[in-house]
C-alpha cells in the first residue's frame, strides 16, 4: 500500500506540489524620494518654543535614493491555518542641506549693555542621516485562489534605526548662552554675527551630533489582490498594509505588473511597480513624523 501511495505521488505533476506547498519571493530596489518631516518630539517642542518649524526632508537636501526591499511567503492549502509572509526594507541615506537651517533664535539680546540691541537667528547647513530597518511579519488567508487571487490578514511592522543630525561649530552671541559671565557649555570667543554685521563677545558652539532613536512596532491590516492573465505569464497585483489610531497612522501600498517564466518545477520572473509608505506619528515612543517615501521599484521574483 505504501509503495502504491509513493508511486502515485511521484506520478503527480510538479504543479500539484506547488499547489500543496508554495514558496513565493521577491527582491528588488526601490528608487524612492522622501517628503515631509521627522524629529524627536523633544526637538519639535523646543523649536516651536523658539517660533521655529521642523526642517522638511526637502530643506535637508534629501533626494531620490535606492533602497533594498523584498519579501518571502510560504503558502499551503490547510484550511483555517494562515499563510506566512516576511518583508524587509533597508533605508540608509544621508544628505547635506543646500540651504542654511535655523538652529538658534534669540530676540532682544542686549549689546554693550543696551537692551534689545540684537535680534539673532543662527543658521547653517546640516548633515542629516537616516538609517532604518523595516521588518514585517504577516499572517494571511487566501480567500480566492484562481486567475484572481485575494489575500487578507494581519501584519506586525517594526521600524528600528536612528535619525542623526550633525552641525559644525557655530558662532553665538554670549548673552544667548550663559549670560555675560560666560558661555556655559560653549567656548568664549570674539565672533562676527554675519546676519547682524557686527563683531561681539560671543561663544563658539563646537561641532556636535544629535541622534534620535527610532523603535516602533505597529499592528496593521494586510491585503493583496492579484490578476493573472490566463496562459500568458503576465500578471498585475496590488498590496496594502495600514493602521490608524489617535491621530497616528502607518500606511504602505504598492502596485506592480510583471511576467513569470514557467520552468515546470520553478517559476522565475521580473516586475516593475510603484510604492508609497507614509508615517504620521504624534509622539509615538518620543517620535514626531509626518512623512512619505514614494517611488518606483524593480524586482526579481521566484515561485516554487
Amino acid at each position: 500500500m505504501k509503495k502504491i501511495l509513493l508511486a502515485s505521488l511521484m506520478a503527480l505533476p510538479s504543479s500539484a506540489f506547488a499547489d500543496f506547498i508554495g514558496i513565493h519571493g521577491q527582491l528588488g530596489g526601490w528608487n524612492a524620494d522622501f517628503s515631509g518631516t521627522v524629529a524627536s518630539t523633544l526637538a519639535k517642542d523646543s523649536r516651536e518654543k523658539l517660533g521655529q518649524i521642523i526642517p522638511s526632508f526637502e530643506e535637508r537636501g534629501f533626494d531620490k535614493d535606492n533602497h533594498l526591499t523584498g519579501w518571502i511567503a510560504l503558502e499551503h492549502p490547510i484550511p483555517f491555518l494562515p499563510n506566512v509572509r516576511l518583508g524587509y526594507t533597508n533605508i540608509e541615506t544621508g544628505y547635506l542641506s543646500a540651504i542654511d537651517i535655523s538652529i538658534d533664535k534669540v530676540t532682544g539680546v542686549p549689546y554693550n549693555n543696551i537692551p534689545g540691541g540684537i535680534n539673532y537667528d543662527s543658521g547653517q547647513p546640516i548633515f542629516t542621516e537616516l538609517n532604518l530597518d523595516v521588518i514585517d511579519g504577516s499572517i494571511y488567508w487566501e480567500l480566492l485562489d484562481n486567475w484572481v487571487s485575494l489575500d487578507l490578514g494581519l501584519t506586525v511592522r517594526n521600524l528600528n534605526g536612528e535619525f542623526v543630525e550633525t552641525i559644525d561649530e557655530t558662532p553665538l552671541p554670549i548673552q544667548a548662552f550663559g549670560g555675560s559671565d560666560g558661555c556655559g557649555p560653549f567656548e568664549p570667543a570674539r565672533v562676527e554675527l554675519v546676519n547682524v554685521g557686527i563683531v561681539v563677545d560671543g561663544c563658539i558652539r563646537p561641532s556636535s551630533s544629535t541622534t534620535t532613536p527610532i523603535d516602533l512596532t505597529l499592528p496593521m491590516l494586510y491585503g493583496k489582490v492579484r490578476f493573472d492573465i490566463p496562459m500568458s505569464g503576465f500578471y498585475a497585483a496590488g498590496t496594502f498594509q495600514g493602521v490608524s489610531f489617535d491621530g497616528n497612522s502607518m500606511t504602505d501600498f504598492d502596485v506592480q505588473a510583471g511576467y513569470m517564466f514557467d520552468f515546470t518545477v520553478i517559476e522565475l520572473g521580473a516586475s516593475i511597480g510603484y510604492r508609497r509608505s507614509s508615517l504620521k506619528s504624534n509622539d509615538l515612543d518620543g517620535l514626531y513624523a509626518d512623512s512619505d517615501l514614494t517611488g518606483s521599484y524593480a524586482s526579481l521574483n521566484i515561485h516554487f
